[in-house]
């Protein structure tokens, strides 16, 4: 019974904060955006390589995350008494 409760609580509070995101609407012309986007790129794939942008691209993203996480992790290891 107690963990049933524990197991509401929690589900209630995650719902709770699910249903503060609010709802995202895209502009009625977002779709011919992309077309003329993607129509730039198209030139711009005469000089630069997509597939080579696309994959320094991710690696960036990668390592900036890998970077936050570990700041994370120092920091949570930091606020350990006994550990300096």
């Amino acid at each position: 019974m107690i963990l049933e409760l524990v197991i509401r609580l929690f589900f209630g509070i995650v719902t709770l904060l699910l249903s503060l995101i609010p709802k995202i609407e895209l502009p009625q012309n977002f779709l011919s955006f992309m077309g003329d986007a993607s129509y730039l790129i198209s030139f711009a794939s005469y000089f630069l390589p997509i597939p080579t942008i696309l994959a320094c691209i991710a690696v960036i993203f990668v390592v900036d995350n890998i970077k936050l996480l570990m700041s994370i992790f120092n920091w949570i290891i930091s606020k350990i008494p006994t550990i300096s």
